[in-house]
């Protein structure tokens, strides 16, 4: 039983290492895009939102904060994981077709000469 427990705090262990030495890795890439904004701000707060879109593959970059930028670096990053959301579970609206109800057109269920009188027809 010691043994089993002993086996998984190393394993918890490992796992954190990982993930510390991911974060470090990660962390000029974050610096790079924090860069663009001028206002101070709570860097954990920021690298952890950051950390969270990168790990969904939405983190931004620094070429993706406008000139023009007068956002908070929070502000934006929420900003910018809420257009990631709307990209990803919004269709294109070209892609997007009226789905057909059958209930309305009921020849495409039972075919256009149907012969039954529960069924409209449609001239």
């Amino acid at each position: 039983m010691q043994k089993a427990m002993q086996e998984r705090e190393e394993q918890e262990k490992r796992i954190q290492e990982r993930q510390k030495a991911e974060k470090e890795r990660l962390r000029p890439l974050f610096r790079a895009f924090a860069e663009k904004f001028d206002a101070p701000f709570n860097e954990a707060m920021a690298f952890g939102i950051w950390l969270h879109l990168h790990s969904i593959h939405s983190a931004p970059a620094a070429e993706d904060v406008p000139a023009d930028n007068t956002r908070s670096i929070v502000a934006f990053l929420l900003e910018y994981r809420r257009k990631a959301q709307e990209r990803r579970y919004t269709p294109n609206a070209a892609n997007v077709q009226t789905p057909i109800s059958y209930f309305h057109r009921p020849e495409l269920l039972f075919g256009r000469n149907s012969e039954s009188p529960a069924i409209p027809t449609y001239a």
